[in-house]
């Protein structure tokens, strides 16, 4: 897509990388969405901060071409953005480049996370990393500022910030000018699926940027974008992976694990805890109250998991598996039982809350049962040869499933097996031996001693 073009109205000069017959002019404050503003330098913390240093130099003829050279044959093989970012804007420092500030901002698939970014500076090199969020495409912060333009337009967006009639239409652009900015950039990082990241410039010359500046600028951030393109989609796959399969089972995906049968025995806290009365509730309740329970009920219980190092597996209709491997590195099958525990501490607790919430919106309660048990699983690929699901499987995973369904039944929010009970770090209380399908033996089951009927 070719990039539109900014003019600049103090000068009259314009620029683009690809010709375009009318030029773009961005004149007024507008609503654009802004990657949050970076907090201001802290000045005087260390002694490079009180002088300039004295190893770079500004040169009128400087030349990208050094570091682009590295960035196509060794920058590329970096493992992370980061890293060959920072690399990369040293070396332009070196060569005379006069960036004394630079920002990435890239574009990400996540369900919270709308982007993140990295901010450079000549004095301490890439010093800060952050996250912006869906939920604050809509606030003052990210609508007033240039980078929104850039995301939506592709445009470049330029400002003079040393002349008396100087724009200041974004407040970011005072900020840079505070800090002792003289001209301000704003362009475009193109990646070959149209998918629009930006890059920011500010320099601290007198005069500004010049036409050859601009022109260098535009080379660097040509034979940036494909580099930053090929390292941040594996970041991108593994935010993908940790969201849909979870964070270690995308670990083994991105590992190579990719084929059907590939996988491990591994021993593990087996959790399986289902929605109470879910086809009433549905019969019941519009398709988006339905849904906004559902994500109530799966975020509480999902958060408790992963907050104790756990695993969610997959999400079954309105029940959902979970795992929390056994390690020796990590305690072994008493400290994996405690974590499995806090989490149902915690997703009770915070349930609650979450229904009183719910009660004075008039909506109903969710309610719902865990069930708990110990075993070795097999850990891998299982599914058709081309549609593959990353989870555990074996009489242990249907153990805990075949528990938690008494849980109706007795009206105990909590069950474990037997094997669950002998290695719990708490006491435990006997809920009778009961008949679970497919198992000819009556199998006795636990809770708490507090959730025992006779306890209330």
């Amino acid at each position: 897509m070719p990039f539109r073009i900014i003019e600049d109205r103090q000068t009259g000069r314009h620029f683009n990388r690809f010709p375009a017959p009318v030029p773009l002019f961005i004149d007024n404050p507008c609503p654009s969405h802004h990657f949050p503003t970076f907090p201001p330098e802290v000045k005087h913390r260390n002694m490079l901060d009180m002088i300039s240093d004295p190893t770079v130099t500004d040169r009128p003829d400087w030349s990208p071409d050094s570091a682009i050279s590295w960035l196509l044959t060794e920058g590329r093989f970096n493992d992370s953005v980061r890293g060959a970012f920072d690399s990369f804007m040293q070396r332009l420092s070196e060569d005379g480049a006069p960036i004394g500030r630079s920002a990435l901002i890239i574009a990400t698939l996540h369900p919270l996370i709308r982007g993140w970014g990295l901010r450079w500076t000549r004095r301490n090199g890439t010093g800060l990393e952050a996250s912006f969020y869906h939920a604050t495409q809509n606030t003052p912060a990210y609508l007033l500022s240039p980078i929104h333009h850039v995301f939506q337009e592709s445009v470049y967006i330029r400002r003079r910030l040393n002349t008396p009639d100087a724009r200041f239409d974004y407040p970011v652009l005072q900020e840079m000018k505070d800090q002792g900015y003289t001209d301000y950039l704003a362009s475009p990082l193109i990646f070959s699926d149209g998918a629009v990241s930006v890059l920011t410039f500010c320099t601290e010359k007198p005069e500004g940027w010049t036409d050859n500046d601009l022109l260098q600028i535009d080379r660097l951030s040509a034979a940036l974008a494909p580099v930053i393109e090929a390292i941040s989609a594996r970041r991108t796959a593994q935010i993908l992976m940790e969201t849909y399969i979870g964070k270690r089972s995308g670990r083994k995906v991105l590992d190579g694990h990719i084929r059907r049968g590939d996988g491990e025995t591994i021993n593990a806290v087996v959790w399986f805890n289902d929605l109470r009365d879910s086809t009433a509730l549905s019969e019941e309740l519009p398709m988006n109250r339905m849904l906004a329970l559902l994500n109530t009920y799966f975020e509480i219980s999902a958060l408790a998991i992963q907050n104790n190092g756990g695993e969610v597996l997959r999400f079954v209709g309105d029940a959902m598996l979970g795992i929390f491997p056994v390690s020796d590195d990590t305690g072994g099958e008493t400290a994996a039982a405690e974590r499995a525990l806090r989490a149902a501490f915690q997703t009770r607790d915070n349930m609650t809350e979450a229904n009183a919430e719910r009660r004075r919106n008039a909506e109903p309660d969710i309610n719902f049962g865990i069930g708990l048990h110990i075993g070795e699983v097999m850990y891998g690929n299982v599914g058709a040869p081309a549609r593959l699901d990353f989870s555990v499987i074996g009489p242990a995973a249907n153990r805990a499933a075949r528990v938690e369904s008494l849980t109706r039944e007795l009206g105990i929010p909590l069950l474990t097996s037997s094997a669950f009970a002998a290695i719990s770090p708490l006491e435990m209380a006997s809920a009778g031996l009961h008949r679970f399908k497919g198992i000819a033996d009556m199998q006795e089951v636990f809770t708490l001693p507090e959730f025992l009927p006779h306890s209330k």
